[in-house]
């Protein structure tokens, strides 16, 4: 890796970090059952390399130590879902939090909107996150799914449907796609 990247990845880490409130180690976390991304449309073909569709990526939620006393902690996980690489920056759109029967939630959305151009890859060995947070002292909505966009990179990106960790009250704010801080 390039002095140039490595200073990128950095910055990145700082933003995504900055985004969410959190600093030091990454929290212990506890994780919702694992179960792939599923489309909330026909599936988009997967790719061995290239950027990261929906079928490239098992994505899953958790839930860690809050960043302060104020906040909750989340995390979407973005692993590589066919053991190959594949190429994912910016931020998630359309997010939407639903009920157990699909209605969507009042869980307002804050944040999301930083600078989106580092792309990472992920591959078996490297997965990507979005952290969020969110007050604790907001009324809960009983959350069960998350939906949202993926970015598509200049073409439309595939829309997402994940279970969700625990009941959540807004607003919540989200990060860049970014490599994990450890």
């Amino acid at each position: 890796m390039t002095t140039s990247a490595q200073i990128g990845t950095v910055i990145a880490c700082v933003l995504a970090l900055a985004a969410c409130g959190q600093a030091g180690e990454a929290p212990a976390t506890k994780t919702v059952p694992s179960s792939p991304a599923t489309p909330s449309s026909p599936t988009a073909p997967t790719t061995s390399s290239g950027w990261c569709r929906a079928g490239d990526l098992k994505i899953s939620t958790s839930e860690g130590a809050g960043p302060s006393d104020i906040y909750r902690s989340f995390t979407i996980n973005l692993e590589s879902a066919k053991g190959s690489a594949c190429t994912i920056g910016g931020t998630l759109s359309d997010v939407r939090f639903l009920s157990s029967s699909g209605t969507e939630l009042d869980v307002p959305i804050a944040g999301g909107q930083q600078d989106a151009s580092l792309a990472i890859t992920v591959d078996p060995a490297h997965p990507a996150v979005v952290y969020l947070k969110a007050p604790k002292d907001a009324k809960p909505e009983p959350v069960k799914s998350i939906s949202f966009t993926l970015p598509g990179n200049g073409q439309p990106g595939d829309p997402v449907l994940v279970d969700w960790i625990a009941p959540l009250g807004g607003p919540v704010q989200l990060g860049l796609i970014a490599a994990p801080v450890s």
